[in-house]
């Protein structure tokens, strides 16, 4: 089972805030571009509609804390899967 240590919940807790700049608790679209504009990235609308697609469980155009946590949380453990399929394949040959 994947799972986070306090500190790993604290700095997932902490990037959110920063990018809720207005802290109303959730994160739109225009919020996640104008982040991404102001770190010098460029964002395509199709990859912020599919993150949204993925991301926002309920819908609503808007994510939570715990939505943002959720997604982190796949994040992880797809790449701690990623990451044994990867030491099976390094010992099987």
């Amino acid at each position: 089972m994947v799972s986070f240590s306090e500190d790993e919940i604290t700095s997932l807790r902490l990037l959110f805030q920063f990018m809720d700049r207005n802290c109303t608790g959730y994160l739109t679209k225009d919020m996640i571009l104008a982040n991404g504009e102001d770190g010098g990235d460029y964002i395509d609308t199709f990859e912020l509609d599919t993150f949204f697609e993925v991301v926002d469980a309920d819908d609503d155009e808007k994510i939570g804390i715990e939505e943002f946590l959720l997604f982190a949380h796949r994040l992880k453990k797809m790449t701690s899967s990623k990451n044994l399929l990867t030491k099976q394949k390094k010992y099987s040959l």
